[in-house]
């Protein structure tokens, strides 16, 4: 339905965040990005942080090519669910809370390619 490129953005929160729940509401992003139905998203040497849910979310049967982007002090760094179809190449997700990388048990079979990827700080 739609495509988004970005390329050496910033996303999230509006500041370095310790994982309270009283905190997070107030200063950081639920997602940094969502993409859903048929949409295509292509991010390059973008910085995804401080979010208490993905940093980036791909659901349906949405489309993706991150590469070169850091996620630091997400809950996740990315989710995957449903019928997408994404490659993820050359990140490094850091700090996370919950876990860097979270195929969903919704309906469908997602498609993730990893290559190249450095996880740390878990």
């Amino acid at each position: 339905e739609g495509e988004l490129t970005m390329e050496r953005c910033s996303l999230g929160g509006s500041d370095r965040r310790t994982y309270d729940m009283s905190i997070d509401p107030k200063r950081c992003a639920s997602n940094a990005l969502e993409a859903y139905g048929t949409s295509w998203v292509y991010m390059r040497r973008c910085l995804v942080e401080d979010t208490i849910g993905p940093g980036v979310a791909f659901t349906d049967e949405s489309h993706g090519l991150v590469s070169l982007c850091l996620f630091t002090r997400c809950a996740i760094g990315m989710s995957f669910d449903h019928n997408c179809e994404v490659t993820v190449r050359g990140c490094s997700i850091a700090d996370t809370f919950e876990c860097a990388l979270w195929c969903m048990p919704g309906v469908g079979e997602a498609t993730v390619s990893l290559e190249g990827n450095t996880v740390d700080g878990l």
